[in-house]
């Protein structure tokens, strides 16, 4: 943070892909090495989950050279977030991103779009189905 470095998340084809599950990582790889609680959230009091996701976002798009957020001419990728999730339950607005990297993970994710487009509906991708069969099918002809 001193020397106002960035960073991003995604799979470099890890068998388990779970955005959350990279950012609370992160943060507690270094509350041990710093041994110190809350170390990327920047100030005191901020929400360490929301600082987390915030700085992955704005670190994966400097990475990817596209910009971020909600505003017209942007790519519209987003995650809705179930807010009827066990891990959800009697948090505050400012505390669903703490419960979302902390606690609940991937599991809490509703629904995704990439580039304005629905990919992930009720929790499950739309194609699941076609992609599990086809995987089963070149997995069996790997495996012969």
């Amino acid at each position: 943070q001193a020397q106002q470095g960035r960073f991003g998340i995604g799979s470099d084809s890890n068998v388990m892909i779970d955005m959350a599950e990279e950012l609370r990582w992160l943060e507690y790889g270094q509350r041990l090495a710093l041994r110190e609680r809350n170390v990327l959230a920047k100030s005191e009091g901020r929400s360490t989950g929301q600082a987390l996701f915030a700085a992955g976002i704005d670190g994966g798009g400097q990475a990817l050279g596209c910009a971020t957020g909600i505003a017209v001419g942007h790519a519209a990728d987003m995650i809705a977030i179930d807010d009827r999730h066990a891990s959800m339950a009697g948090r505050s607005t400012e505390a669903i991103m703490d419960a979302f990297v902390f606690a609940a993970g991937r599991q809490a994710i509703d629904t995704v779009w990439r580039r304005g487009a629905v990919v992930v509906r009720q929790g499950r991708h739309v194609a699941r189905d076609a992609i599990v069969a086809r995987y089963s099918r070149v997995l069996g002809t790997l495996l012969a």
